[in-house]
């Protein structure tokens, strides 16, 4: 999805602030009350991704500076997950009185880009639509392992912080999680970490002259946050509010107390209806395009080739071959070996001596990885991409073999052999 650079920078701050406040609410409560809500940030995560034929969510940001508003951002999405189509539409308004918004459409056969300083519709139609976007809408990031390492980092900001938040069980099942943090509660780790990001985050012309950001710079701490979850009682999360204010001085020591509030909210579950726009009348530029194959097929099976060459006497001289067999395609993998041939007379530089096999994992598009033993028994990775165009692969090792004493250089440019 397309968003402009502005609204970008701010939503990615707060969606920070919400991921910040809503662990360390959910760390202060009872160990059976944070189990309970990170059970439910996951379950829903992978209903939206997954589980749920359709969804809508909301989300309202503000942002203010001594209470005058600086930003205030809405958006609306609405997912489609059997249909695979999704829409998207947002506005903005910033202090110095410019407003924005954008609209943004995709299914299996198209996608339409609209934003309100152009006022014109960019619609792409995809020759080979269903080869390109018969995907997810929405990915679960709790199935990348690099998430796990994020959540362990949110789970230690809050230290040993204890019973400031409520858990309110309803008669129907539900619950909500409230509570808030003020000043002097608030670790110097999470103060260190906030004042970072914002600095990061609104350091840019563009922030302080059509948002009248502030140029905070010193003194900077988080005054106080709040936050609220509601789960219904299938333990999906329906909203979360998420409230802080940042406390700094500008350059000229005045102080500023920044104000943010983030409200998502989750709805018309199951019953969402996601309809293509009509364009009659509109001021339309369409571009087809056809993109490359996401799946590698049986079509490169076979044997791929390159030269070990080395420069002597004056001369390049072919020592030998370096070779790649992909014996065997399917959906999700793509086997084979690697290993080396030498010409005789050559054997002292070492070439013929690495030989192993390999099942890369096919991460779609043109790329896969591969973990391997090279020949002094240790385990390496590797990738391996596919160019359709010309029918070469690329085969990279972690550790390439050396060629002894020749200065050559490693090669991943392999060429189809046909007999």
């Amino acid at each position: 999805m397309k968003i402009g650079k502005k609204h970008a920078m701010v939503l990615s701050f707060c969606l920070g602030a919400v991921m910040l406040v809503t662990t360390a609410f959910a760390e202060i409560v009872s160990k059976s009350g944070y189990d309970q809500l990170k059970d439910a940030v996951k379950l829903t995560a992978e209903a939206c991704s997954e589980k749920f034929k359709s969804f809508t969510v909301e989300a309202t940001i503000t942002v203010k500076d001594n209470g005058n508003q600086l930003f205030l951002s809405n958006s609306t999405q609405k997912v489609d997950n059997v249909k695979k189509a999704m829409e998207d539409l947002s506005s903005s308004e910033y202090s110095n009185g410019e407003k924005y918004s954008s609209y943004y459409y995709r299914d299996k056969k198209s996608n339409i880009w609209y934003n309100s300083k152009s006022d014109t519709y960019y619609v792409t139609e995809f020759v080979n639509p269903d080869e390109s976007m018969d995907r997810k809408l929405i990915d679960n990031p709790f199935e990348e392992d690099k998430f796990k390492d994020l959540e362990k980092i949110f789970d230690a900001l809050v230290g040993d912080l204890k019973s400031h938040v409520v858990v309110d069980e309803k008669s129907d099942g539900s619950k909500e999680i409230s509570g808030t943090l003020n000043e002097g509660q608030i670790p110097p780790l999470v103060n260190a970490i906030a004042s970072f990001g914002f600095k990061n985050a609104f350091s840019s012309r563009t922030a302080r002259e059509e948002m009248s950001m502030p140029e905070i710079k010193d003194d900077v701490f988080v005054k106080n946050v709040t936050g609220r979850s509601v789960v219904n009682k299938d333990g999906i999360i329906e909203s979360v509010f998420a409230a802080g204010v940042l406390s700094g001085k500008d350059k000229d020591g005045k102080r500023h107390d920044l104000a943010f509030e983030v409200l998502m909210e989750i709805y018309d579950i199951n019953s969402t209806a996601v309809s293509k726009p009509d364009l009659t009348g509109k001021k339309v530029e369409k571009n087809i395009e056809k993109l490359p194959e996401r799946k590698i097929s049986k079509k490169f099976i076979g044997k791929y080739k390159n030269d070990v060459v080395i420069e002597k006497d004056g001369a390049f001289v072919k020592i030998g071959e370096r070779v790649v067999e992909i014996v065997e395609i399917d959906d999700k993998h793509i086997s084979g070996r690697y290993y080396e041939n030498c010409k005789e007379g050559y054997e002292n530089y070492g070439v013929g001596k690495e030989s192993f096999s390999f099942d890369a994992e096919d991460l779609e598009f043109q790329f896969a990885d591969f973990e391997y033993t090279d020949s002094s028994g240790k385990k390496q990775e590797g990738s391996i991409c596919f160019d359709t165009m010309s029918g070469k692969i690329y085969f990279n090792m972690e550790t390439p073999p050396a060629v002894k004493g020749s200065g050559a250089v490693y090669d991943s440019n392999f060429s189809r052999v046909f007999d």
